[in-house]
């Protein structure tokens, strides 16, 4: 059903594409041939100066040069990266290539790649493609992990809004820029074919080190009888292997007995698993654009995009897991910490994985402006559609014995992985031999997304030209979205009593975990659940075991499906004047939205079964908006913004739906559909110095005080005539974040022979923001943001001359509060990362570039509360690419 269902949103897509082409191809001219002819000069020339040609900005100086541009002519606050600044380092995906700009900090998946953005510590960040919204599945924003870093031409981070932009980002805006048609003057073709050597994915068994990377740019504009036509197709397409290997502790949660003499508060951990795992990932992603200027006074465009991301990822895991009760020795070092332990009775699992996502988005929009006397005309119609598909199946064989002996080893556990020993019968368990296994459990996990926007647009710009107020916009936008979330669950124990029940399902894993490290003593050589075979043989799997189909078992309470409609109209006054003879620019406006909100979920009954409900919400914001630039002096710029932002929750965190119910105990846990949009209202204070063409220093203050952000709280609630205590997300009380940006740019064309063509780029942040904690017990404690790092910087070495040029990166972030799992605040150790790449033209038309990423194999270590309680320790891949790009 949920292919079919597939099936019908994409056929949809290609019928509302297609209208759209059709009637793009049908408006007629606005003028007739002769009067185009006598324009046809005018025309160019026009477009000549008003556009940059994204292409031709080939070199390193020139990107940084036109990002700075693009900064310091801004009405607002922001920073901006350029084509070729994108695709300088081995960035997988958009992500990676934000994280050198101020304010930002990422977070990383377990194959090290970069997976999310929060912009001043805050993740609730919009996401805009060419100034339209965009998403993931039936979530608020966009996956950065499945648009590939070459797919844009600039991308341009507000920090400062102004009213004619879309709401949605409480702490600012993400716009990835397209390239369009218009961006080129004449014919151009470019072709970059790569490959991309990942060093842990080499020693892996059956993995591929290396990836090919591909893309494909052409673009042309015609002068004809009808106007300029313009066409753009844009393809990029890349593989990614990788590997990694985690030692993961489980929460630190027991209390040592007293009889073993335990220092106050010391806690043991319940076990342990160390991860061996790969990840094959692909992008796709196409651009097809279409732009027809009939006159100077009318232009029309359409713009089409298709991304593609597809990931299976295997994991092997040897789990230990043991009882308090069964210690049977313990030590402690001189701060009260756990050095070793022993147990009794330990269980031992040889845990076989694979998750797999698949996502298809799909947007068009199609649009145009018209001039007539002071007025301008702008208008937009556009359609977005985006459907994951996430599966994540795993077996789990078991040791049979059960008197296994389990002695754990904290020994400087900041620095390594905790050291593991197995004995079962006062011998080392042989964890290799299939006769000591029984198949311990099955199961299977199903979730879909879907997700879909129609939204439409019109802007209108008056131009007065004499006085203070230059120009007055004014525009209303109107959105309908969709949001589906379905799942499944299956979970089948105690399978069988061996591992024969299917030929060529168990194999032997992994044996070398940190064996080119130094490696700790641990079992090796597990026996385990080749994860492919059982992707690959799947239904044969389940008849011969007896299984059920997962999608006869479906999971109401963690479902919902959502309409959103949203109306908004803004006003916006554009100002140019003079205050004691500094030239002043600014604008000053107010957008005014209205939600209405319909949400569908399901209540869990008593006998097991589901109720629906739904609930409907409606909420009005006002969001003002100032932004005021004081030009001190030809290269001196004093900024000041304020205003009011928004951010609406997640679609799972107002999920009509009951996740979890207990008729024993009378609690449960759900989501909240009358959960609020958070606000914020925010205060810039910038000052930039641009000392040369290419060279600038900025400063910049902020502060925002944010109010109804999410946290936890616990209420009654009735369901069915019973009253139980209900653990869901609130609205929560007003806070405060502050910090300061300063970055640092400069070319030093000033000393003498080589070194002129040096250069660097150098930034900092510094956030400060703390929550009040959602951990029982410790209702009065603070806790940082989570994913927010008070401190992170970033230091570029450049040198760019002629032919030649190279770039050395350093990124570093501080240590940080990265999530609150069952009760336990976790920890992220201080991190930093090299980067590196170098170019050199071979011809005009040739360019070969090599780039690392990760050179240094930065090693990550999360903790509970701190660094002697570990709770993930270990390292993803080095990643060197090659690549040869040929233009004409």
């Amino acid at each position: 059903m949920n292919k079919n269902k597939n099936k019908i949103k994409q056929h949809r897509f290609l019928k509302t594409t297609l209208a759209i082409c059709i009637s793009a191809a049908l408006i007629p001219a606005q003028a007739a041939q002769t009067e185009q002819e006598t324009k046809q000069e005018t025309n160019a020339t026009k477009q000549e100066t008003k556009l940059i040609e994204v292409i031709e900005v080939t070199g390193i100086r020139n990107a940084l040069t036109s990002a700075m541009t693009e900064k310091r002519h801004a009405s607002q606050v922001l920073d901006s990266i350029a084509a070729t600044d994108i695709g300088e380092f081995s960035d997988a995906n958009i992500a990676e290539a934000l994280q050198r700009v101020p304010g930002i900090q990422i977070g990383s998946s377990d194959s090290g790649e970069g997976d999310s953005v929060a912009l001043r510590g805050l993740r609730e960040t919009l996401s805009l493609v060419n100034g339209r919204t965009v998403f993931t599945g039936g979530t608020r924003n966009v996956n950065f992990t499945d648009i590939p870093s070459e797919a844009m031409k600039r991308v341009d981070v507000t920090k400062s809004p102004v009213a004619k932009q879309i709401e949605g980002g409480i702490s600012g805006n993400i716009n990835m820029h397209r390239l369009r048609s218009t961006d080129f003057k004449k014919f151009k073709a470019v072709v970059t074919v790569g490959a991309e050597y990942a060093d842990l994915a080499a020693d892996a068994e059956g993995v591929d080190p290396l990836s090919p990377k591909f893309s494909l740019v052409l673009g042309n504009n015609w002068q004809t009888g009808m106007g300029d036509i313009g066409a753009l197709l844009a393809v990029n397409y890349q593989e990614r292997q990788a590997a990694f290997e985690r030692s993961k502790t489980f929460r630190w949660r027991d209390e040592v007995p007293e009889k073993f003499n335990p220092p106050a508060g010391a806690k043991m951990s319940y076990g342990n698993n160390i991860v061996f795992g790969q990840e094959e990932t692909k992008r796709t992603n196409v651009l097809l654009g279409f732009d027809w200027v009939p006159n100077n006074d009318l232009s029309f465009f359409l713009d089409t995009g298709f991304t593609q991301y597809e990931s299976v990822q295997r994991r092997e895991a040897q789990v230990f897991s043991h009882k308090i009760k069964d210690l049977t020795a313990i030590t402690f070092d001189d701060s009260g910490h756990v050095v070793t332990a022993q147990f009794n009775k330990a269980t031992y699992n040889a845990l076989s994985q694979y998750n797999v996502r698949d996502t298809d988005s799909y947007n068009v929009a199609i649009g145009g402006d018209y001039s007539f006397g002071d007025m301008q005309l702008s208008a937009e119609v556009s359609y977005t559609d985006s459907d994951s598909h996430k599966e994540e199946v795993n077996m789990k064989p078991e040791a049979k014995s059960k008197n296994n002996v389990l002695s754990m080893d904290y020994t400087n556990a900041h620095h390594r992985s905790p050291s593991v020993t197995v004995f079962s019968g006062g011998e080392p368990l042989d964890v290799s031999d299939p006769d000591n296994y029984k198949l311990k459990q099955y199961r299977d996990r199903s979730q879909d997304l879907t997700g879909s926007e129609t939204a439409a647009r019109v802007d209108f710009t008056y131009d007065l030209y004499d006085g203070v107020i230059e120009s007055i916009d004014v525009g209303i936008r109107i959105t309908s979205r969709e949001a589906v979330r379905d799942s499944f669950d299956l979970k089948v124990n105690n399978l069988a009593d061996d591992l024969n029940g299917f030929d060529g399902l168990f194999i032997a894993g992994s044996d070398d975990f940190y064996a080119k490290e130094g490696g700790v003593i641990r079992p090796q050589g597990m026996v385990i659940a080749d994860s492919e075979f059982l992707r690959n043989n799947k239904e044969a799997i389940l008849a011969a075991y007896g299984i059920g189909d997962i999608y006869d078992t479906p999971l109401e309470n963690d479902t919902y499906d959502f309409s959103e409609k949203t109306y908004a109209a803004y006003a916006q006054l554009n100002m140019v004047s003079e205050l004691a003879g500094i030239p002043v620019s600014g604008n000053l406006g107010v957008r005014l939205v209205k939600s209405d909100i319909s949400s569908t979920g399901a209540i869990l009954q008593a006998d097991g079964g589901y109720e629906p409900l739904s609930v409907d919400t409606d909420e009005n914001h006002i969001l003002p908006s100032m932004n005021v630039k004081f030009d001190l002096s030809d290269e001196l710029i004093f900024r000041f913004a304020a205003s009011t932002t928004m951010g609406r929750p997640s679609f799972i965190a107002m999920s009509p739906s009951t996740t979890s119910l207990n008729y024993e105990q009378f609690t449960g846990k759900a989501g909240n559909p009358y959960l609020k949009a958070y606000t914020s209202d925010n205060a810039d204070v910038t000052l930039e110095w641009y000392f040369n063409d290419n060279s600038y220093v900025s400063g910049s203050l902020f502060y925002k005080k944010i109010d109804g952000f999410l946290r936890k709280s616990t209420y009654d609630q009735t369901y069915d005539g019973i009253e139980f205590e209900i653990t869901s997300q609130v609205n929560g009380q007003k806070r405060d974040l502050k910090g300061l940006e300063v970055a640092y740019q400069q070319f030093f064309d000033f000393l003498p022979g080589y070194l002129q063509h040096l250069g660097v780029q150098v930034n900092g942040t510094w956030i400060d923001s703390e929550t009040p904690s959602d951990i029982e017990g410790q209702e009065g404690r603070n806790l940082p943001l989570e994913g927010l790092s008070e401190f992170s910087y970033n230091v570029v070495g450049i040198y760019a001359q002629d032919d030649f040029s190279a770039r050395v990166a350093w990124n570093w972030r501080d240590d940080y509060h990265q999530e609150v799992n069952n009760g336990d605040a976790i920890f992220r150790e201080a991190s930093g990362s090299l980067s590196a790449s170098v170019n050199y033209r071979v011809s005009k038309n040739l360019k070969v570039s090599i780039k690392g990423k990760n050179l240094t194999r930065t090693e990550l270590h999360s903790y509970y509360e701190n660094m002697e309680r570990p709770e993930n320790f270990g390292y993803s891949d080095r990643r060197v690419e090659l690549s040869v790009s040929y233009r004409l």
